[in-house]
């Protein structure tokens, strides 16, 4: 299949900032969707396969597919861009259905997508004329530049060679973060626990579910502890040690690396957001 085979028709583009716990439960499209994360984090599930998409990640979703979405950082900003697409003789089409199938995401998309989106954008803002061709074409070079990528990054990793031990492993080894959130956990218990050696575990798991074990830990840690920051007769320095760690201070620097507001600065985002 070629991309010049293919004829696209755009339905609806979205620039828009969402706030922290919307979830869209499972759900399945007719058409073509294109998700890029500009800033912030999600919890993506396609087809049952989980990742986890951050800043300038893009991920698609194909007609058909079941899928869902959960935003895990306080914003979101995104672009959702949705559109057919058909073969010569008019039937539906999935842009990667020639190519071997793997998790839906690609990082860096901002650095050679953003502008492509931007530019669509512009287009329907302005209502230039002939937009709608032109808006066409930039969908297409959008599909290259996601098939051109997809073709590297399955050369480049080893992923296709271990979908099924690969993702058990990373499900192992994330579920086993999420019970021992409450005391110190390192990568090398995690990984003497699912039988591998860190190296191995930090690779499969980054390539199933998009991020390092630590930054899982982290981000699970921080999830955690904003569940605990609402009570407030808690101490900043009690939450620390509720979610396994002994230093309030390297506690109040990671919470503010991965939420973007310092545990005090949370406990007022919630007192605003309950007034």
């Amino acid at each position: 299949m070629t991309v010049e085979s293919l004829v696209p028709r755009f339905l609806r583009i979205h620039k828009a900032r969402i706030n922290r716990y919307w979830v869209w439960p499972e759900h399945t499209n007719r058409e073509t969707e294109l998700v890029l994360i500009k800033k912030g984090k999600m919890h993506c599930s396609i087809d049952r396969a989980d990742f986890l998409g951050s800043d300038g990640d893009l991920y698609f979703v194909q007609p058909g597919q079941l899928h869902c979405e959960e935003i895990r950082s306080e914003h979101l900003d995104i672009f959702t861009l949705r559109f057919d697409l058909f073969d010569g003789v008019g039937n539906s089409r999935r842009f990667l259905s020639d190519l071997q199938s793997g998790p839906q995401r690609l990082g860096d998309a901002e650095e050679w997508s953003g502008h492509l989106f931007e530019q669509i954008l512009h287009l329907i803002w302005n209502e230039e004329p002939g937009a709608e061709s032109t808006i066409e074409e930039l969908i297409l070079e959008i599909i290259r530049r996601i098939r051109h990528r997809w073709r590297i990054n399955r050369q480049t990793t080893r992923g296709e060679k271990m979908p099924g031990k690969g993702a058990v492993l990373a499900r192992r080894a994330a579920s086993y973060v999420e019970q021992n959130l409450q005391r110190q956990l390192s990568v090398s218990e995690v990984a003497e626990h699912c039988n591998v050696s860190p190296c191995h575990l930090t690779h499969v798991f980054k390539a199933v579910l998009g991020v390092s074990p630590v930054r899982y830990m982290q981000q699970m840690r921080v999830d955690h502890a904003k569940r605990l920051l609402a009570d407030e007769s808690l101490f900043v320095y009690e939450v620390a040690y509720k979610i396994g760690l002994d230093d309030p201070f390297y506690f109040s620097r990671m919470f503010k690396k991965v939420s973007g507001l310092s545990p005090e600065e949370f406990r007022i985002h919630i007192r605003r957001a309950s007034l």
